[in-house]
């Protein structure tokens, strides 16, 4: 109600050259036309497919865009109840870098673990890592992970056991993998700029061939 009342008002208020909106309307409508219809093709058309190769290779020739803004971690963890069975293996295996040794705790997590994480393609943020695991608030536990590169720490009734595979710092380049989405996302949108780009450029030059183009 109260809107109607402001419109009401405004029409009789308004001068009658500031009350035509035919101009703007049709902008407006061509606009979303052509929205419209390039982002059909686009969904039609486009090849969203990213291959390894790809992604490296943008990855490598805009490798400036990709400074760590923070550190980030590539970890392992395993999360068991404190009267899980073999608790001195696993004190025996979890700095122990060797594959046989981590083939034995993901065996082990797999009959025991409350959880565990072991993919190695994965990297964290730091911020990420402590949301992910909330006991790392704790600053004497977290500089402790970093400095050492392993820890277990018992926060409540569960035992954690985590190491770090590898790490990089504030100010070096972010591995691939993660930044794959931001880099799957900028090759994707410069594929859908060229593709508008020579759609629109196809487009005119048929106009032009059979005289659609009018010149005012």
């Amino acid at each position: 109600v109260s809107k109607q009342v402001i419109i009401n008002k405004a029409t009789l208020n308004l001068p009658e050259e500031l009350k035509n909106f035919d101009k703007q309307l049709l902008d407006y409508q061509n606009s979303l036309l052509i929205y419209t219809y390039e982002d059909q093709l686009v969904h039609q058309k486009l090849d969203t497919l990213v291959s390894r190769a790809e992604a490296e290779f943008y990855y490598e020739q805009n490798i400036e865009n990709f400074r760590l803004n923070q550190n980030a971690y590539q970890i392992w963890y395993i999360k068991v109840p404190e009267d899980a069975p073999f608790k001195t293996r696993i004190d025996e295996l979890y700095k122990n870098n060797t594959l046989e040794a981590r083939n034995e705790l993901i065996d082990y997590s797999r009959q025991y673990a409350l959880e565990y994480f072991f993919e190695e393609s994965s990297w964290f943020y730091e911020k990420e890592l402590i949301n992910e695991l909330n006991f790392l608030q704790n600053p004497d536990w977290f500089n402790q992970l970093v400095e050492q590169k392993y820890l277990s720490v018992q926060p409540e009734k569960e035992i954690y056991y985590l190491g770090i595979t590898e790490l990089r710092n504030k100010g070096e380049y972010a591995p691939l993998n993660l930044v794959r989405n931001t880099v799957v996302s900028a090759i994707l949108n410069k594929r859908k700029l060229d593709y508008l780009k020579e759609m629109r450029s196809d487009l005119y030059k048929a106009a032009q061939r059979k005289n659609e183009i009018e010149i005012y």
